[in-house]
């Protein structure tokens, strides 16, 4: 889940033309996408951990889905719960409006992901006065 957000944070970032490399609170070295990993922050709890933690309430990942790789890969999860996470992560991220602290009307965590970023290059050009817009 934190992969799939960073990837989304990372597609914003893109779209909006800003270094994903030149972060702030992550330190910067090659290969790094510092300023992703900044602006990610407000959504590891917003969006990823909330995602894990509702199909996994919901039991709609259940013990066989998972593999144990052993002591060096821990816990996976196997070709049928990736195809079951996958199918969930999406509609998830992408289609369900939600009310985020911050920005009106409802929006989705895609959306509100996209938003963020825009209101943060807008911060940084000296556009917006503060920063962040999300209470988190």
């Amino acid at each position: 889940a934190y992969t799939l957000t960073m990837s989304t944070v990372l597609a914003a970032i893109n779209t909006i033309g800003l270094d994903p490399a030149f972060g702030f609170l992550h330190e910067n070295y090659c290969g790094r996408p510092s300023l992703a990993c900044d602006l990610m922050e407000p959504w590891r709890a917003d969006a990823a951990e909330r995602f894990v933690l509702r199909v996994l309430n919901r039991r709609e990942l259940q013990h066989e889905h998972f593999t144990d790789g052993g002591p060096a890969e821990g816990v996976l999860l196997n070709a049928d719960g990736r195809k079951e996470f996958f199918g969930k992560w999406f509609p998830f991220m992408h289609e369900e409006a939600r009310s985020l602290p911050g920005f009106s009307p409802e929006m989705t965590f895609r959306d509100g992901i996209f938003a963020h970023t825009r209101v943060f290059a807008m911060w940084l050009r000296g556009e917006a006065d503060v920063w962040p817009p999300i209470g988190s």
